[in-house]
C-alpha cells in the first residue's frame, strides 16, 4: 500500500501542475484505472482524491463530485 507521505505527495504535485483542473484530472485517473480493471491503481487515486477534497475544503473551495468510494 502507498504511505500516507506519498499520497499526501501526489496531491502536492497535482494541484501544482493542474491547478484548477486538479480535481477533473483526479477523477480521469480514476476512471482510467477503473476501466482498465486496474483495483490497485484506481485505489491510489482514490486516497488522492480524499485529500485533494480536504484540501480544498480548507482553502474554501467549492467540492467537486469524485469518485472516491469504491464503485460496484
Amino acid at each position: 500500500m502507498t504511505s500516507q507521505q506519498e499520497l499526501w505527495t501526489l496531491v502536492s504535485i497535482v494541484l501544482e501542475e493542474k491547478g484548477d483542473e486538479a480535481p477533473a484530472f483526479v477523477k480521469n485517473k480514476i476512471q482510467g484505472f477503473t476501466r482498465d480493471r486496474n483495483v490497485e491503481g484506481a485505489a491510489v487515486w482514490r486516497a488522492v482524491a480524499a485529500r485533494l477534497q480536504r484540501v480544498m475544503a480548507a482553502q474554501g473551495a467549492e467540492p467537486h463530485p469524485m469518485p472516491i468510494a469504491r464503485s460496484a
